[in-house]
C-alpha cells in the first residue's frame, strides 16, 4: 500500500522482503531505485538512513542512485511531519540517501540553506553528486550528448 504505514520486524524485512531487491542489485546490475512514500515502523522511507543507506547500500550492496519521485521529500514536512521546513526535509532526505529529487527541485533547492543552518554538510551533496555523475558517465551521456532512439531511426 503506497502511503500506508507498515509494521515489520528486522528479521522479516531481511528474510522476506530484502532478497528480491538484493537479487535485482546483484544479478541485474540495478543502477537506480526510487523509495516508497510509506513508512516502516514509524519512520518514513524517504527519510530513513536505516533503510536507504544501512540496508540498501550497506547490506544489499547497492551503489547506484536513489531518486525521489514527486512528493517524497516534501511529504517529510507536509505528511509525515518529521521536518519543519523544506530545508530540513531536504537535509533529512539527502542524509538518508536520496541522491536526486525528481522530476523537479522543490525541497533540494533549499540545500544551501540547510548547509548554512548546519542541518547537513557539503559532503552529503558530494556523495549524491558522485553517484549521479557516475551513472551518467556509465551511460555515455558525456561522450554522446544525444542517445539514439530506436523508434526514431525506423
Amino acid at each position: 500500500m503506497n502511503w500506508a504505514p507498515v509494521h515489520l520486524g528486522r528479521r522479516e524485512i531481511l528474510e522476506v522482503y530484502a532478497p528480491p531487491f538484493e537479487a535485482a542489485i546483484r544479478e541485474a546490475g540495478l543502477a537506480s531505485v526510487m523509495n516508497s512514500y510509506g513508512e516502516i515502523n514509524g519512520e518514513p522511507s524517504g527519510g530513513s538512513q536505516a533503510l536507504l543507506t544501512d540496508l540498501l547500500r550497506g547490506e544489499l550492496g547497492f551503489d547506484g542512485a536513489v531518486v525521489a519521485d514527486y512528493f517524497t521529500v516534501s511529504t517529510l514536512m507536509s505528511y509525515h511531519r518529521i521536518a519543519a521546513t523544506k530545508a530540513a526535509a531536504a537535509a533529512r532526505a539527502l542524509d538518508a540517501g536520496i541522491d536526486m529529487e525528481l522530476p523537479q527541485l522543490n525541497c533540494y533547492l533549499h540545500l544551501p540553506q540547510a548547509i548554512a543552518e548546519g542541518l547537513t554538510d557539503e559532503s552529503a551533496i558530494d556523495r549524491a553528486c558522485e553517484r549521479v555523475l557516475r551513472h551518467k558517465f556509465s551511460l555515455g551521456l558525456f561522450e554522446r550528448h544525444y542517445v539514439p532512439c530506436a523508434f526514431l531511426s525506423a
